[in-house]
C-alpha cells in the first residue's frame, strides 16, 4: 500500500512539472543530444564535401566509369576498418568518462571525510572543547575545502582559465549562487546571533571570496614564493601544513587526518593520469583521411545490376543514405573526442554526465557541516552522519 502511495505522489509531482515550458525545454535538450555528435569542424567539412562531391558525381555521371567490383574491394576495406576502430575508441571514451567520475566522487568523498575528522579529532575528547588555535585552523581548512573541488574541476577543464580571484566559498555559476545551503540552524544559535533560520551561511560565507579569507591570503603569498607549481599543488601543500599545525593528543589522530589527506591527493593523481592522455595527432589525421576517402568512394559503391546503374535508379535518395552513414561514423568519432572529458561545463556536455553535480553536493555538505561545527565539536547535540561521495545532508535530532 505504501508503495502505491509513493508512486501516486511521484506521478502527481511529475505531471505538476509537466508545463509547456518544461516540455519545450526537454524537447530542445533531446534535439541537441541527437545532433551533438556532429557538432565539430571536421564533421561539418566531411558533410559539405559529401554533398558537393555527390552532386557533381550525379550531374556528370562519373559513377558510370567506376562501379562494381573495381570499387567494391577498397570501399569494403574502409567500411570494415571504420566499423571496427570507431566503436572501440568510443567504448574507451565511455570508460574514461566513468573513471573520471568515479575518481572525482572518491576525491569529494574523502574531502567530506576530512571535514568530519577535523571536527571529531581537533578537540579535547574529554570536554569537547576546541582550543582557539585549532578553531582557527579548522576555519582555514574548511575555507580551503570549500573551493578545492571547484579548483580541481577547473584545473582539469582548462588550467589557463583558472582564476582564483573569481572564486567564492559558495559555488556559483555565471555570478549566481548554485549551492542551495538551506540549513536549519539550531535554536540557540538563532537566539545568539539574532538571525532567522537559514541565515548562518548567508551572513558569513555566501558573499565571501576565497582570496579574501586568511587561507586565501596565504595562497596568494605561496603563489609568489612557489612559482612554477600548479595552483592545485599549492592548495594541497597548504592543506598538509594546516593539518600539521593542529594540536591533537598523541599522533594517532593527526596520522588519521594525514592519511585522509593522502587519499584526497591520491584521487587527484588518478584524475591527472586519466586527463594527461590525449589521442595522438597521428591517429586523428589518419581517421579523418579515412573518413574522407570513405565519403569520396560512397557514390561509386552502388555499382550496377543487370546492366542497370543503381545510382540511376535511386537518384537523389543517395543524399539521405549518405547522411545516415556519415552521422553514424562521424558521430562515433565525435563522441570519442567529447565524452572522455567529464570536467567540461554542463552547457557544453549535452547527453553525457559531468562532475558538476558532485561538486555542488560536496559544497552543500561542507557548508552544512561548517554551519553546525559548534554542535559537532561541542556538547549537547546528537547527530547521525553518513560519509560518502554523494553526501548532501546532515541529520539532526530535533531539540526537545
Amino acid at each position: 500500500m505504501s508503495e502505491i502511495v509513493v508512486w501516486c505522489r511521484d506521478s502527481a509531482d511529475y505531471f505538476k512539472r509537466l508545463t509547456c515550458r518544461n516540455v519545450l525545454k526537454s524537447s530542445w535538450d533531446l534535439l541537441l543530444t541527437i545532433l551533438s555528435p556532429i557538432y565539430s569542424a571536421p564533421t561539418f567539412f566531411i558533410f559539405a564535401w559529401f554533398f558537393f562531391w555527390t552532386s557533381q558525381t550525379l550531374e556528370k555521371h562519373w559513377y558510370r566509369d567506376a562501379v562494381g567490383d573495381s570499387i567494391g574491394v577498397p570501399f569494403g576495406i574502409l567500411t570494415t576498418t571504420l566499423s571496427f576502430i570507431l566503436p572501440l575508441q568510443a567504448q574507451a571514451a565511455v570508460t574514461r568518462n566513468k573513471q573520471s567520475l568515479d575518481n572525482y566522487s572518491a576525491f569529494c568523498g574523502d574531502i567530506l571525510a576530512l571535514g568530519w575528522e577535523l571536527l571529531a579529532f581537533a578537540r579535547d575528547e574529554s570536554t569537547g572543547d576546541v582550543s582557539p588555535q585549532n578553531d582557527r585552523k579548522i576555519n582555514d581548512l574548511f575555507d580551503l575545502l570549500f573551493v578545492l573541488p571547484t579548483v580541481v574541476k577547473l584545473n582539469f577543464r582548462d588550467p589557463d582559465k583558472l582564476n582564483l580571484k573569481k572564486l567564492y566559498l559558495v559555488k556559483r555559476k555565471n555570478g549566481k549562487v548554485v549551492t542551495d545551503v538551506g540549513l536549519q540552524m539550531p535554536e540557540y544559535t538563532q537566539r545568539r546571533v539574532g538571525q532567522r533560520r537559514n541565515s548562518l551561511v548567508s551572513v558569513t560565507k555566501i558573499q565571501q571570496k576565497f582570496l579574501n579569507t586568511n587561507v586565501g591570503d596565504d595562497i596568494k603569498k605561496l603563489q609568489t614564493h612557489m612559482a612554477g607549481m600548479e595552483i592545485c599543488e599549492i592548495l594541497f601543500a597548504k592543506m598538509y601544513d594546516l593539518i600539521a599545525e593542529l594540536e591533537t593528543k598523541g599522533d594517532t589522530r593527526k596520522n588519521m587526518l594525514t592519511r585522509t589527506a593522502e587519499r584526497i591527493y591520491g584521487s587527484y593523481g588518478n584524475m591527472g593520469n586519466l586527463d594527461s592522455y590525449k589521442l595522438p595527432k597521428l591517429y586523428n589525421y589518419f581517421l579523418f583521411v579515412t573518413l574522407l576517402l570513405f565519403v569520396t568512394l560512397f557514390p561509386f559503391s552502388y555499382g550496377k545490376e543487370n546492366t542497370i546503374y543503381i545510382l540511376d535508379v535511386i537518384g537523389t535518395n543517395i543524399y539521405w543514405h549518405g547522411v545516415i552513414v556519415i552521422y553514424f561514423f562521424c558521430g562515433i568519432d565525435s563522441v570519442t573526442k567529447t565524452i572522455g572529458n567529464a570536467y567540461v561545463p554542463s552547457a557544453g556536455a549535452t547527453g553525457f554526465q559531468t562532475v558538476g553535480d558532485t561538486e555542488t553536493k560536496t559544497n552543500r555538505a561542507l557548508h552544512a557541516m561548517y554551519a553546525h561545527k559548534e554542535d559537532l565539536t561541542g556538547t549537547g547535540a546528537d547527530y547521525a552522519v553518513v560519509v560518502g561521495p554523494n553526501v548532501n545532508m546532515l541529520h539532526r535530532r530535533i531539540y526537545q
